[in-house]
Protein backbone atom coordinates (compact mmCIF):
# COMPACT_ATOMS: atom_id res chain seq x y z
CA UNK A 1 0.00 0.00 0.00
CA UNK A 2 1.30 3.45 -0.91
CA UNK A 3 1.76 6.07 1.81
CA UNK A 4 -0.19 9.16 0.80
CA UNK A 5 -1.39 12.39 2.35
CA UNK A 6 -4.52 12.45 4.48
CA UNK A 7 -7.45 13.76 2.46
CA UNK A 8 -10.85 15.02 3.56
CA UNK A 9 -14.11 16.01 1.84
CA UNK A 10 -17.86 16.12 2.28
CA UNK A 11 -19.17 12.82 0.91
CA UNK A 12 -22.85 13.79 0.68
CA UNK A 13 -24.43 16.00 -2.02
CA UNK A 14 -24.37 19.81 -1.72
CA UNK A 15 -27.25 21.44 0.12
CA UNK A 16 -28.86 21.21 3.52
CA UNK A 17 -30.09 17.90 4.91
CA UNK A 18 -30.71 16.11 8.18
CA UNK A 19 -27.33 14.38 8.10
CA UNK A 20 -24.12 15.09 6.23
CA UNK A 21 -21.09 12.80 5.99
CA UNK A 22 -17.47 13.87 5.96
CA UNK A 23 -14.88 11.32 4.88
CA UNK A 24 -11.19 11.45 5.84
CA UNK A 25 -8.62 8.94 4.60
CA UNK A 26 -4.90 8.64 5.18
CA UNK A 27 -2.20 8.00 7.78
CA UNK A 28 -3.07 11.05 9.93
CA UNK A 29 -6.81 10.36 10.14
CA UNK A 30 -6.71 8.95 13.67
CA UNK A 31 -4.43 11.69 14.97
CA UNK A 32 -6.54 14.48 13.46
CA UNK A 33 -9.92 13.23 14.69
CA UNK A 34 -8.44 12.61 18.16
CA UNK A 35 -7.69 16.32 18.46
CA UNK A 36 -11.29 17.45 17.95
CA UNK A 37 -13.35 14.52 19.25
CA UNK A 38 -13.18 12.15 22.30
CA UNK A 39 -12.05 9.37 19.98
CA UNK A 40 -11.26 5.75 20.80
CA UNK A 41 -9.32 3.90 18.11
CA UNK A 42 -11.71 0.94 17.95
CA UNK A 43 -12.47 -0.12 14.36
CA UNK A 44 -16.06 -0.35 13.12
CA UNK A 45 -17.62 0.91 16.33
CA UNK A 46 -20.10 3.81 16.23
CA UNK A 47 -18.98 6.59 18.58
CA UNK A 48 -21.30 9.44 19.60
CA UNK A 49 -19.84 12.63 21.03
CA UNK A 50 -19.16 16.33 20.77
CA UNK A 51 -16.99 17.50 17.89
CA UNK A 52 -15.24 20.76 18.71
CA UNK A 53 -13.38 22.69 16.04
CA UNK A 54 -12.20 26.20 15.26
CA UNK A 55 -14.51 28.29 13.14
CA UNK A 56 -11.92 29.53 10.66
CA UNK A 57 -8.69 28.40 9.04
CA UNK A 58 -5.61 28.46 11.31
CA UNK A 59 -2.21 26.88 11.30
CA UNK A 60 -2.03 23.39 12.82
CA UNK A 61 -0.48 24.82 16.00
CA UNK A 62 -3.16 27.49 16.39
CA UNK A 63 -5.93 24.94 15.82
CA UNK A 64 -4.47 22.56 18.40
CA UNK A 65 -4.27 25.34 21.00
CA UNK A 66 -7.85 26.39 20.28
CA UNK A 67 -9.05 22.84 20.79
CA UNK A 68 -7.05 22.50 24.02
CA UNK A 69 -8.35 25.71 25.55
CA UNK A 70 -11.90 25.30 24.15
CA UNK A 71 -12.02 28.98 23.29
CA UNK A 72 -15.22 30.90 22.66
CA UNK A 73 -14.38 30.89 18.95
CA UNK A 74 -15.01 27.15 18.78
CA UNK A 75 -18.00 25.58 17.05
CA UNK A 76 -19.44 22.33 18.35
CA UNK A 77 -21.74 19.69 16.94
CA UNK A 78 -23.04 16.35 18.19
CA UNK A 79 -21.73 13.83 15.70
CA UNK A 80 -21.29 10.13 15.06
CA UNK A 81 -17.77 8.95 14.18
CA UNK A 82 -16.87 5.58 12.67
CA UNK A 83 -13.28 4.42 12.27
CA UNK A 84 -12.28 1.92 9.56
CA UNK A 85 -8.75 0.66 10.08
CA UNK A 86 -6.70 0.04 6.95
CA UNK A 87 -6.42 -2.12 4.97
CA UNK A 88 -9.98 -3.21 5.86
CA UNK A 89 -11.55 0.02 4.62
CA UNK A 90 -12.92 1.43 1.38
CA UNK A 91 -9.62 3.05 0.38
CA UNK A 92 -7.33 0.51 2.06
CA UNK A 93 -6.07 3.25 4.41
CA UNK A 94 -7.21 4.40 7.84
CA UNK A 95 -10.58 6.03 7.21
CA UNK A 96 -12.69 8.15 9.55
CA UNK A 97 -16.28 9.04 8.65
CA UNK A 98 -18.07 11.81 10.54
CA UNK A 99 -21.86 11.96 10.48
CA UNK A 100 -22.81 15.51 11.43
CA UNK A 101 -25.89 17.68 11.02
CA UNK A 102 -26.24 18.25 7.30
CA UNK A 103 -25.99 22.02 6.97
CA UNK A 104 -23.73 22.90 4.06
CA UNK A 105 -22.08 25.76 5.97
CA UNK A 106 -21.52 23.57 9.02
CA UNK A 107 -19.99 20.76 6.97
CA UNK A 108 -17.73 23.22 5.20
CA UNK A 109 -16.51 24.58 8.53
CA UNK A 110 -15.79 21.08 9.85
CA UNK A 111 -13.71 20.37 6.73
CA UNK A 112 -11.88 23.69 7.26
CA UNK A 113 -11.07 22.66 10.82
CA UNK A 114 -9.73 19.26 9.74
CA UNK A 115 -7.64 20.88 7.02
CA UNK A 116 -6.19 23.27 9.62
CA UNK A 117 -5.09 20.21 11.59
CA UNK A 118 -3.17 18.70 8.68
CA UNK A 119 -5.63 17.13 6.24
CA UNK A 120 -5.68 18.03 2.54
CA UNK A 121 -8.89 18.83 0.62
CA UNK A 122 -9.68 15.84 -1.60
CA UNK A 123 -9.95 16.26 -5.35
CA UNK A 124 -12.62 14.75 -7.58
CA UNK A 125 -12.68 10.95 -7.25
CA UNK A 126 -9.60 10.90 -5.04
CA UNK A 127 -11.02 8.40 -2.55
CA UNK A 128 -11.96 5.97 -5.33
CA UNK A 129 -8.59 6.52 -6.97
CA UNK A 130 -6.92 5.40 -3.75
CA UNK A 131 -9.05 2.25 -3.79
CA UNK A 132 -7.56 1.47 -7.20
CA UNK A 133 -4.01 2.57 -6.38
CA UNK A 134 -4.02 0.45 -3.21
CA UNK A 135 -5.13 -2.64 -5.13
CA UNK A 136 -8.59 -2.87 -3.58
CA UNK A 137 -10.36 -2.68 -6.95
CA UNK A 138 -9.53 -2.91 -10.63
CA UNK A 139 -10.08 0.14 -12.81
CA UNK A 140 -13.27 -1.24 -14.36
CA UNK A 141 -14.67 -1.93 -10.89
CA UNK A 142 -13.86 1.63 -9.80
CA UNK A 143 -15.61 2.97 -12.90
CA UNK A 144 -18.67 0.90 -12.03
CA UNK A 145 -18.99 2.95 -8.83
CA UNK A 146 -19.79 6.10 -10.80
CA UNK A 147 -22.16 4.13 -13.06
CA UNK A 148 -23.99 2.86 -9.98
CA UNK A 149 -24.30 6.41 -8.65
CA UNK A 150 -25.73 7.71 -11.93
CA UNK A 151 -27.85 4.65 -12.79
CA UNK A 152 -31.48 5.55 -13.46
CA UNK A 153 -32.97 2.11 -14.04
CA UNK A 154 -32.94 -1.36 -12.50
CA UNK A 155 -31.20 -2.84 -15.54
CA UNK A 156 -28.40 -0.26 -15.28
CA UNK A 157 -28.00 -0.97 -11.56
CA UNK A 158 -27.75 -4.71 -12.26
CA UNK A 159 -25.19 -4.14 -15.02
CA UNK A 160 -22.98 -1.85 -12.92
CA UNK A 161 -23.30 -4.16 -9.92
CA UNK A 162 -22.05 -7.12 -11.97
CA UNK A 163 -18.92 -5.16 -12.91
CA UNK A 164 -18.45 -3.91 -9.34
CA UNK A 165 -18.60 -7.50 -8.07
CA UNK A 166 -15.73 -8.39 -10.41
CA UNK A 167 -17.50 -10.33 -13.17
CA UNK A 168 -15.86 -8.37 -15.98
CA UNK A 169 -12.47 -8.43 -14.29
CA UNK A 170 -12.66 -12.21 -13.83
CA UNK A 171 -13.49 -12.82 -17.48
CA UNK A 172 -10.77 -10.50 -18.72
CA UNK A 173 -8.13 -12.00 -16.44
CA UNK A 174 -9.06 -15.51 -17.57
CA UNK A 175 -8.69 -14.50 -21.23
CA UNK A 176 -5.43 -12.70 -20.49
CA UNK A 177 -4.03 -15.74 -18.65
CA UNK A 178 -4.81 -17.99 -21.63
CA UNK A 179 -3.20 -15.52 -24.04
CA UNK A 180 -0.10 -15.32 -21.86
CA UNK A 181 0.12 -19.12 -21.95
CA UNK A 182 -0.05 -19.02 -25.75
CA UNK A 183 2.65 -16.34 -25.80
CA UNK A 184 4.85 -18.55 -23.60
CA UNK A 185 4.53 -21.38 -26.12
CA UNK A 186 5.60 -19.01 -28.88
CA UNK A 187 8.57 -17.71 -26.87
CA UNK A 188 9.89 -21.25 -26.35
CA UNK A 189 10.10 -21.77 -30.12
CA UNK A 190 11.48 -18.28 -30.80
CA UNK A 191 14.18 -18.75 -28.13
CA UNK A 192 15.21 -22.16 -29.48
CA UNK A 193 15.46 -21.83 -33.27
CA UNK A 194 17.11 -25.25 -33.51
CA UNK A 195 13.69 -26.74 -32.74
CA UNK A 196 11.95 -24.35 -35.07
CA UNK A 197 8.60 -25.66 -36.32
CA UNK A 198 6.59 -22.47 -36.77
CA UNK A 199 3.94 -23.90 -39.08
CA UNK A 200 3.11 -26.72 -36.66
CA UNK A 201 2.88 -24.38 -33.64
CA UNK A 202 0.74 -21.83 -35.50
CA UNK A 203 -1.66 -24.58 -36.50
CA UNK A 204 -1.77 -25.68 -32.85
CA UNK A 205 -2.38 -22.26 -31.28
CA UNK A 206 -4.85 -20.82 -33.82
CA UNK A 207 -7.86 -22.67 -32.33
CA UNK A 208 -6.84 -21.43 -28.87
CA UNK A 209 -6.61 -17.83 -30.11
CA UNK A 210 -9.95 -18.22 -31.86
CA UNK A 211 -11.56 -19.43 -28.62
CA UNK A 212 -10.38 -16.30 -26.75
CA UNK A 213 -11.50 -14.06 -29.63
CA UNK A 214 -14.97 -15.62 -29.37
CA UNK A 215 -15.03 -14.89 -25.63
CA UNK A 216 -14.36 -11.23 -26.37
CA UNK A 217 -16.88 -11.21 -29.21
CA UNK A 218 -19.59 -12.50 -26.87
CA UNK A 219 -19.00 -9.47 -24.66
CA UNK A 220 -19.03 -7.14 -27.65
CA UNK A 221 -22.44 -8.53 -28.63
CA UNK A 222 -23.86 -6.92 -25.47
CA UNK A 223 -22.62 -3.41 -26.32
CA UNK A 224 -25.74 -2.33 -28.24
CA UNK A 225 -27.94 -3.50 -25.36
CA UNK A 226 -25.55 -1.83 -22.91
CA UNK A 227 -25.90 1.51 -24.67
CA UNK A 228 -29.68 1.36 -24.20
CA UNK A 229 -29.22 0.30 -20.59
CA UNK A 230 -26.87 3.18 -19.71
CA UNK A 231 -28.35 5.95 -21.87
CA UNK A 232 -31.97 4.88 -21.92
CA UNK A 233 -34.12 4.27 -25.01
CA UNK A 234 -34.22 7.62 -26.80
CA UNK A 235 -37.59 8.37 -28.40
CA UNK A 236 -38.24 11.35 -30.70
CA UNK A 237 -41.87 12.52 -30.60
CA UNK A 238 -42.50 13.98 -34.05
CA UNK A 239 -45.40 15.56 -35.92
CA UNK A 240 -47.06 18.63 -37.37
CA UNK A 241 -48.27 21.40 -35.04
CA UNK A 242 -51.56 20.83 -33.22
CA UNK A 243 -51.80 17.07 -33.72
CA UNK A 244 -51.58 16.63 -29.94
CA UNK A 245 -47.89 15.78 -29.59
CA UNK A 246 -47.45 17.56 -26.29
CA UNK A 247 -50.78 16.31 -24.94
CA UNK A 248 -49.75 12.74 -25.72
CA UNK A 249 -46.28 13.41 -24.28
CA UNK A 250 -47.93 14.48 -21.01
CA UNK A 251 -50.24 11.45 -21.07
CA UNK A 252 -47.29 9.08 -21.45
CA UNK A 253 -45.48 10.74 -18.53
CA UNK A 254 -48.64 10.82 -16.43
CA UNK A 255 -48.20 14.50 -15.58
CA UNK A 256 -48.35 17.95 -17.14
CA UNK A 257 -44.78 18.51 -18.33
CA UNK A 258 -45.22 20.28 -21.68
CA UNK A 259 -47.35 23.40 -22.20
CA UNK A 260 -50.47 22.58 -24.21
CA UNK A 261 -52.52 25.22 -26.02
CA UNK A 262 -54.56 25.43 -29.22
CA UNK A 263 -51.98 27.87 -30.62
CA UNK A 264 -49.85 26.16 -33.28
CA UNK A 265 -46.11 26.09 -32.52
CA UNK A 266 -46.39 26.20 -28.72
CA UNK A 267 -43.43 23.82 -28.38
CA UNK A 268 -40.33 25.58 -29.70
CA UNK A 269 -37.61 23.47 -28.10
CA UNK A 270 -36.95 19.83 -27.25
CA UNK A 271 -38.40 18.79 -23.88
CA UNK A 272 -36.98 15.53 -22.51
CA UNK A 273 -38.42 13.41 -19.71
CA UNK A 274 -38.06 9.75 -18.87
CA UNK A 275 -40.22 6.92 -17.55
CA UNK A 276 -39.34 3.44 -16.33
CA UNK A 277 -40.76 0.47 -18.18
CA UNK A 278 -39.82 -3.20 -17.67
CA UNK A 279 -36.76 -2.11 -15.70
CA UNK A 280 -35.50 0.13 -18.52
CA UNK A 281 -35.45 3.89 -18.78
CA UNK A 282 -37.27 5.32 -21.81
CA UNK A 283 -36.55 8.97 -22.61
CA UNK A 284 -39.31 10.72 -24.56
CA UNK A 285 -38.21 13.89 -26.38
CA UNK A 286 -41.13 16.18 -27.28
CA UNK A 287 -40.07 18.25 -30.28
CA UNK A 288 -41.17 21.39 -32.07
CA UNK A 289 -43.91 20.81 -34.64
CA UNK A 290 -42.56 20.56 -38.17
CA UNK A 291 -43.78 23.24 -40.55
CA UNK A 292 -42.46 26.11 -42.66
CA UNK A 293 -42.07 29.13 -40.42
CA UNK A 294 -40.40 32.53 -40.65
CA UNK A 295 -40.11 32.71 -36.86
CA UNK A 296 -36.41 32.45 -35.99
CA UNK A 297 -37.02 30.78 -32.62
CA UNK A 298 -39.31 28.22 -34.21
CA UNK A 299 -36.74 27.57 -36.96
CA UNK A 300 -34.10 26.80 -34.34
CA UNK A 301 -36.55 24.47 -32.60
CA UNK A 302 -37.27 22.64 -35.87
CA UNK A 303 -33.53 22.20 -36.48
CA UNK A 304 -33.21 20.68 -33.01
CA UNK A 305 -36.11 18.39 -33.88
CA UNK A 306 -34.14 17.07 -36.84
CA UNK A 307 -31.07 16.51 -34.63
CA UNK A 308 -33.21 14.65 -32.10
CA UNK A 309 -34.43 12.30 -34.83
CA UNK A 310 -30.84 11.52 -35.83
CA UNK A 311 -29.99 10.48 -32.25
CA UNK A 312 -33.23 8.60 -31.58
CA UNK A 313 -33.58 4.85 -31.16
CA UNK A 314 -37.29 5.03 -31.97
CA UNK A 315 -39.38 7.75 -33.64
CA UNK A 316 -43.02 8.32 -32.72
CA UNK A 317 -44.77 10.00 -35.61
CA UNK A 318 -47.91 11.62 -34.23
CA UNK A 319 -50.86 12.44 -36.44
CA UNK A 320 -54.58 12.85 -35.80
CA UNK A 321 -57.92 12.11 -37.44
CA UNK A 322 -57.76 15.23 -39.63
CA UNK A 323 -54.82 14.10 -41.78
CA UNK A 324 -52.98 11.01 -42.91
CA UNK A 325 -49.34 10.09 -42.48
CA UNK A 326 -47.13 12.93 -43.72
CA UNK A 327 -44.70 11.79 -46.45
CA UNK A 328 -42.25 14.59 -45.64
CA UNK A 329 -42.10 13.57 -41.98
CA UNK A 330 -41.80 9.87 -42.85
CA UNK A 331 -38.87 10.67 -45.15
CA UNK A 332 -37.19 12.43 -42.24
CA UNK A 333 -37.45 9.16 -40.30
CA UNK A 334 -35.94 7.06 -43.08
CA UNK A 335 -33.71 4.35 -41.63
CA UNK A 336 -35.09 4.82 -38.12
CA UNK A 337 -37.44 2.40 -36.35
CA UNK A 338 -40.73 4.26 -36.54
CA UNK A 339 -44.10 3.91 -34.84
CA UNK A 340 -47.10 5.85 -36.18
CA UNK A 341 -49.54 7.02 -33.52
CA UNK A 342 -52.92 8.40 -34.54
CA UNK A 343 -54.05 10.68 -31.73
CA UNK A 344 -57.57 11.95 -30.94
CA UNK A 345 -59.14 8.57 -31.72
CA UNK A 346 -61.92 9.47 -29.28
CA UNK A 347 -63.23 11.73 -32.07
CA UNK A 348 -63.34 8.90 -34.63
CA UNK A 349 -66.39 6.72 -35.23
CA UNK A 350 -65.70 2.94 -35.36
CA UNK A 351 -66.29 3.02 -39.12
CA UNK A 352 -63.75 5.76 -39.72
CA UNK A 353 -61.21 4.10 -37.40
CA UNK A 354 -61.50 0.76 -39.20
CA UNK A 355 -61.16 2.51 -42.53
CA UNK A 356 -57.85 4.03 -41.49
CA UNK A 357 -56.19 0.94 -40.06
CA UNK A 358 -54.04 0.69 -43.18
CA UNK A 359 -52.41 4.11 -42.76
CA UNK A 360 -49.01 2.62 -41.99
CA UNK A 361 -47.42 -0.77 -41.26
CA UNK A 362 -47.49 -0.11 -37.49
CA UNK A 363 -50.20 2.25 -36.31
CA UNK A 364 -51.60 2.71 -32.82
CA UNK A 365 -54.86 4.57 -32.32
CA UNK A 366 -54.79 6.51 -29.09
CA UNK A 367 -56.27 9.42 -27.23
CA UNK A 368 -54.35 11.77 -24.97
CA UNK A 369 -57.71 12.78 -23.45
CA UNK A 370 -59.05 9.33 -22.52
CA UNK A 371 -55.69 7.57 -22.18
CA UNK A 372 -56.72 4.85 -24.60
CA UNK A 373 -53.72 2.72 -25.73
CA UNK A 374 -51.15 4.96 -24.02
CA UNK A 375 -49.68 1.87 -22.34
CA UNK A 376 -49.57 0.19 -25.76
CA UNK A 377 -47.27 2.97 -26.98
CA UNK A 378 -44.78 2.26 -24.17
CA UNK A 379 -44.92 -1.47 -24.85
CA UNK A 380 -44.41 -1.06 -28.58
CA UNK A 381 -41.51 1.40 -28.13
CA UNK A 382 -39.84 -1.09 -25.80
CA UNK A 383 -40.27 -3.94 -28.29
CA UNK A 384 -39.05 -1.91 -31.27
CA UNK A 385 -35.97 -0.58 -29.48
CA UNK A 386 -34.84 -4.01 -28.31
CA UNK A 387 -35.74 -5.96 -31.44
CA UNK A 388 -32.58 -7.16 -33.12
CA UNK A 389 -30.43 -6.13 -30.15
CA UNK A 390 -28.73 -9.14 -28.52
CA UNK A 391 -29.71 -9.15 -24.86
CA UNK A 392 -27.80 -10.71 -22.01
CA UNK A 393 -29.04 -11.79 -18.59
CA UNK A 394 -25.46 -11.78 -17.36
CA UNK A 395 -22.59 -9.38 -17.94
CA UNK A 396 -23.50 -6.37 -20.10
CA UNK A 397 -20.92 -3.88 -21.41
CA UNK A 398 -22.31 -0.40 -20.70
CA UNK A 399 -19.04 1.56 -20.63
CA UNK A 400 -17.91 3.04 -23.98
CA UNK A 401 -14.23 2.88 -22.97
CA UNK A 402 -14.53 -0.81 -22.18
CA UNK A 403 -16.24 -1.45 -25.51
CA UNK A 404 -13.47 0.38 -27.38
CA UNK A 405 -10.72 -1.61 -25.66
CA UNK A 406 -12.56 -4.90 -26.23
CA UNK A 407 -12.87 -4.01 -29.90
CA UNK A 408 -9.12 -3.35 -30.02
CA UNK A 409 -8.32 -6.68 -28.35
CA UNK A 410 -10.69 -8.55 -30.66
CA UNK A 411 -9.16 -6.90 -33.73
CA UNK A 412 -5.64 -7.79 -32.58
CA UNK A 413 -6.57 -11.46 -32.15
CA UNK A 414 -8.26 -11.57 -35.55
CA UNK A 415 -5.10 -10.05 -37.02
CA UNK A 416 -2.97 -12.74 -35.36
CA UNK A 417 -4.94 -15.43 -37.22
CA UNK A 418 -5.00 -13.75 -40.62
CA UNK A 419 -2.74 -14.42 -43.58
CA UNK A 420 0.66 -16.05 -43.45
CA UNK A 421 1.90 -14.53 -40.21
CA UNK A 422 5.23 -15.47 -38.68
CA UNK A 423 5.39 -16.43 -35.02
CA UNK A 424 6.91 -13.12 -33.95
CA UNK A 425 4.10 -11.27 -35.74
CA UNK A 426 1.51 -13.45 -34.00
CA UNK A 427 3.24 -12.76 -30.67
CA UNK A 428 3.04 -9.00 -31.26
CA UNK A 429 -0.69 -9.19 -32.04
CA UNK A 430 -1.33 -11.22 -28.89
CA UNK A 431 0.70 -8.73 -26.85
CA UNK A 432 -1.45 -5.91 -28.29
CA UNK A 433 -4.60 -7.77 -27.26
CA UNK A 434 -3.26 -8.24 -23.72
CA UNK A 435 -2.54 -4.51 -23.47
CA UNK A 436 -6.09 -3.64 -24.54
CA UNK A 437 -7.53 -5.99 -21.90
CA UNK A 438 -5.16 -4.55 -19.29
CA UNK A 439 -6.30 -1.06 -20.17
CA UNK A 440 -9.78 -2.03 -18.98
CA UNK A 441 -8.69 -3.46 -15.63
CA UNK A 442 -6.00 -0.80 -15.19
CA UNK A 443 -3.04 -3.17 -15.35
CA UNK A 444 -1.68 -1.43 -18.45
CA UNK A 445 -3.63 1.84 -18.34
CA UNK A 446 -1.61 5.03 -18.67
CA UNK A 447 -1.47 7.62 -15.91
CA UNK A 448 -3.31 10.05 -18.20
CA UNK A 449 -6.15 7.56 -18.66
CA UNK A 450 -6.40 6.94 -14.92
CA UNK A 451 -6.42 10.67 -14.15
CA UNK A 452 -9.09 11.32 -16.79
CA UNK A 453 -11.36 8.59 -15.43
CA UNK A 454 -11.24 9.69 -11.79
CA UNK A 455 -11.57 13.38 -12.73
CA UNK A 456 -15.11 12.51 -13.79
CA UNK A 457 -16.04 11.41 -10.26
CA UNK A 458 -17.59 13.72 -7.70
CA UNK A 459 -15.61 15.17 -4.78
CA UNK A 460 -15.99 12.93 -1.73
CA UNK A 461 -16.19 9.71 -3.77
Amino acid sequence: MRIMSTIVAVATPPGNAGVGIIRMSGPKSVDIISRVFPFKAVPRVVQLGLLRFVCSRHSVEDASEAVRTQSKGDITDDVVVIYFQGPKSFTGEDVVEIQAHGGSHLLGRIVDGLVALGATPAGAGEFSKRVFMNGKMSLDQAESIIETIHAESDTHLRASSAVMQGQLRARLEAIEANLVDISAQIEVVLDHPEFDDEASLIAQIKPKIHAEAMQIQSMLHTVAHGRLVSGGIQVAVLGRPNVGKSSLFNAILGRERAIVTEIAGTTTDVISESIHYNGMRIVFNDTAGLRNSANQIEQIGIQRTRETVVNADVVLVITDNSCGVDDEIMSLCAGKPTLVVRNKCDLLTPTLRNGRQGDAPTTIFTSAITGENVECIKEEVFKIALSGVPRSQGLVITNARHAQELQGAHGALLSSMSGDKTLDMVARDIADAVVHLGNITGKHASDATIERIFAGFCVGK
